[in-house]
């Protein structure tokens, strides 16, 4: 089987899940203005998905950087792509930046 045949279905799955996604938060904040509900109700839930937006960037940066501080060591000490020390330095990236992620929000919420 080809790379394309695996990856397309896949990718158009994620892009159907995340439009999906998308849509129903829309029709659920047009419900809650429509149906009146108070300004601080809505500016609530406009501030709670600006926050969640700022976290999942946090989340992602520190992944992303996390990541490449584990490759850069696995080319530095010259591992092999596929062991795994390999596996297990880019495992415990993630879990690093993850509880990174955590504190950081503890500390600013």
């Amino acid at each position: 089987m080809e790379l394309k045949q695996i990856i397309v279905p896949i990718v158009l799955f994620v892009c159907i899940t995340y439009g999906f996604s998308v849509l129903v938060g829309a029709v659920v904040r047009i419900l809650v203005i429509r149906d009146g509900a108070s300004d601080a109700l809505v500016a609530s839930i406009v501030e709670g998905e600006a926050r969640a937006r700022r976290f999942g960037a946090l989340q992602w940066g520190l992944n992303l950087v996390c990541l490449a501080i584990a490759f850069a060591v696995i080319e530095l000490a010259r591992l092999p792509a596929f062991s795994a020390g390999a596996l297990a330095l880019v495992l415990g990236a993630l879990g690093v930046a993850n509880l990174g992620h955590f504190a950081l929000v503890r500390r600013l919420t």
